[in-house]
């Protein structure tokens, strides 16, 4: 799962996340914007993007420590959905 979420006013991608809720119809801050789900079959990666224009949900994060986060993902755009708890590392960007 990819998730890209937009954090709090006056943030910006160097920023920390943070806990709180990230809703995907929220305007400008505290968002979540894009969703990605890679799947393996046949030894082949399976990419499905949630169309952005169309997503509802939230996502929550509960915990937020170093390089790792925990919290809960339901959203949905058309057909596609993603729901549940999950723990992540954080990838930096360089």
């Amino acid at each position: 799962m990819s998730l890209s979420l937009i954090g709090e006013e006056g943030s910006n991608d160097k920023s920390a996340a943070k806990a709180g809720t990230y809703a995907a119809k929220s305007d400008k801050f505290m968002k979540a914007e894009n969703v990605g789900v890679v799947a393996r079959k046949n030894g082949a990666d399976i990419k499905s993007w949630l169309d952005r224009t169309t997503l509802t949900g939230e996502v929550k994060l509960s915990s937020v420590a170093n390089d790792e986060i925990r919290g809960d993902v339901d959203l949905s755009s058309g057909e596609m959905s993603i729901k549940g708890a999950f723990s992540a590392k954080v990838l930096k960007r360089k």
